[in-house]
């Protein structure tokens, strides 16, 4: 419904305003091309980011159809990423051509928490399952995140921003390129004073809750060089470093978590159709509670990567592209005295195939298989195809592909007083289908659709009797994802997405917690002369959830509105002046249940890139 009033709106505006208004871009002058054919890939730019003033990826990934954010409380918080209604360790996040999730995960998935979007020039969003190119995880997508590069003259880079709840950041930053050297470093620091997390109704009488303080220091660089005509060298470094405070039952506890990424890569293009990428990457996070909590005293992970991957173009309409992998991981942890460590091995070879056979028609074949140490891995696989009708450029989509979730190293041998690994645990497997057809209406005017369906089983889940992990959930989701762009104007711009979510537990017959039924996304951009003004407005609809106190019933969580305003002012060349208002309405919100969300919250700053 909301796809056809949208359609709708769309040609009656189009029939007043006519076909000769001028495209308003805030994406990047170059396109990505997607790694896999997919209508559900999507490119953020750091030049988006910065318009909209998107501070943490959570911002930016929560505008995006079929992905819902959950963030157990103000920034710092734990945060969850769900996409197409699949689990949220379900997501591979990569930075910079590594993954990225954490090793000393108890489930193996990306705490968005402490990523912020500094040092990053794109963002590339693959919605549907890529364990054919990307390996284990890539079960609901995978966020793909590149570091910026310095491309031309040295320019200092400077943001400055405070808040109304009593929040600082300071960014600063060089980048450029000199003697044919290339270099971007960025350092930032966070700082709010925070709120209180839970709910009036959760506190009991003799407990502490108090705000609770975050704390957030970012250090990204990438730099490089060209060695020769054909060899380029480039380090990637980014750490996080977050000390803040989690609300106990009776007090709040400190926290310290830290990730740290480096990467070694070289690129070699040895003719116009055939080029190497090599690397040597280590990622190490930790994490320390305050001693005696019922939870990790502290964790510590490292993955050491070395990849190979090759782009051959062995024919005008025949592409192929391989990828090994080699992957070494442990973890060690010490929960409330119980002391656990274990390490793993694993390879990965991929084979992506693209072939046109006439131009209107493009087909697809990725094929992967994994080898580990530990557990059996499945053979993964995506056929694809994309056919663009002649004349009406329509592209219709269809993909089928199989994917599957390691166990992580803490599932399979972590231990606690409630808790033992079960290392005879197995990857979690899914079937994905999609649908898609994208439609330029008009050349102001641009529609999606798509149709995705994910069949879930050997979800690993808690068994009580046992105290163990075992494979014996399965689920399935299925959803539309609609979207479309408008330009009313030559300076306005107005885009919309809908999703409808549908999830089912095979077990129960419930729906799976924390996936909204609907979620909407609204973005109206207007510029003049130096200002520009937006205003975003977010639904999330009805979803189920756990009652945050005893008895642990599920329950529903009540559909929220969340609207914000913001402005850009170009006041002088480099130099803008910016504001916001989030949460204008003003609403209580508790996502998930029994945490509190910020209400009306205003911001101010400025930025110079000179």
């Amino acid at each position: 419904m909301f796809f056809i009033f949208t359609y709708f709106l769309a040609i009656n505006i189009a029939a007043a305003e006519g076909i000769s208004h001028k495209t308003i871009t805030i994406t990047a002058k170059k396109p990505t091309i997607s790694p896999l054919l997919s209508p559900g890939f999507e490119v953020i730019t750091a030049e988006k980011i910065a318009a909209l003033q998107l501070q943490r990826l959570n911002d930016v990934l929560q505008q995006q159809p079929g992905i819902n954010v959950v963030q157990s409380g103000p920034p710092g918080q734990i945060s969850s990423v769900f996409i197409r209604g699949t689990n949220s360790n379900h997501v591979l996040v990569r930075i910079d051509g590594m993954r990225a999730n954490s090793p000393d995960s108890a489930t193996g998935n990306f705490d968005f928490s402490d990523l912020t979007t500094d040092g990053i020039n794109t963002i590339d969003v693959i919605r549907g399952a890529a364990s054919s190119l990307y390996g284990a995880d890539a079960v609901g997508g995978v966020i793909n995140i590149q570091s910026q590069k310095g491309t031309r003259d040295v320019q200092k880079i400077g943001v400055a921003e405070i808040g109304s709840t009593l929040s600082e950041t300071l960014k600063g930053g060089i980048v450029g390129e000199y003697n044919k050297i290339n270099f971007a470093l960025t350092a930032s620091v966070f700082h709010t004073s925070g709120l209180k997390t839970q709910s009036d109704y959760m506190q009991l009488p003799n407990g502490q809750y108090p705000k609770l303080p975050y704390t957030l220091r970012n250090f990204i660089f990438r730099g490089g060089g060209k060695v020769n005509d054909k060899t380029e060298v480039s380090l990637f470094s980014r750490m996080n470093d977050a000390s803040l405070s989690y609300q106990g039952l009776l007090a709040p506890v400190p926290q310290h978590r830290r990730q740290f990424l480096n990467r070694l890569q070289v690129d070699h293009i040895i003719s116009t159709t055939w080029m190497h990428e090599v690397g040597l990457g280590i990622l190490s996070t930790s994490s320390a509670y305050d001693g005696g909590v019922a939870n990790f005293s502290t964790s510590r992970g490292q993955r050491v990567v070395v990849d190979w991957q090759q782009k051959i173009r062995l024919h005008p309409t025949y592409h192929l592209q391989t990828t090994v992998e080699f992957e070494h991981e442990k973890f060690q942890a010490n929960f409330a005295n119980a002391l656990s460590d274990a390490q793993e091995k694993q390879i990965g070879l991929a084979l992506l195939q693209r072939w046109t056979p006439w131009t209107p028609l493009v087909l697809e074949l990725a094929l992967r298989q994994d080898w580990s140490d530990r557990f059996q891995t499945p053979a993964c696989y995506r056929m694809g195809a994309r056919w663009t009708v002649p004349k009406m450029k329509t592209e219709l989509f269809v993909n089928y592909g199989t994917a599957f979730k390691a166990p992580p190293l803490f599932q399979l041998y972590g231990k606690t007083p409630g808790y033992n690994g079960n290392k005879d645990l197995q990857a979690e497997r899914a079937e994905s289908y999609e649908i898609g057809v994208k439609q330029p209406i008009t050349d102001q005017i641009k529609a999606t659709m798509i149709y995705f369906q994910n069949d879930l089983r050997q979800l690993i889940e808690y068994d009580f009797p046992s105290k163990q992990n075992v494979n014996i959930a399965k689920a399935k989701t299925k959803g539309v994802e609609s979207m479309i762009s408008i330009l009313p104007t030559t300076n306005t711009k107005l885009e919309l997405n809908h999703t409808l979510t549908l999830t089912r537990n095979e077990i129960t017959g419930q729906a799976l917690s924390r996936r909204p039924q609907h979620k909407v996304f609204v973005l109206g951009s207007y510029y003049y002369e130096s200002f520009q003004f937006f205003v975003e407005w977010l639904f999330v609809g009805k979803r189920l959830d756990v009652q945050a106190q005893t008895p642990f019933r599920e329950v529903k969580n009540q559909p929220y509105n969340i609207v914000t305003l913001k402005v850009n002012y170009d006041f002088r060349p480099g130099w803008v002046l910016f504001g916001r208002i989030e949460n204008a309405l003003d609403r209580k919100i508790e996502e998930p249940l029994g945490y509190r969300q910020e209400r009306i919250t205003g911001y101010v700053g400025i930025r110079t890139t000179i």
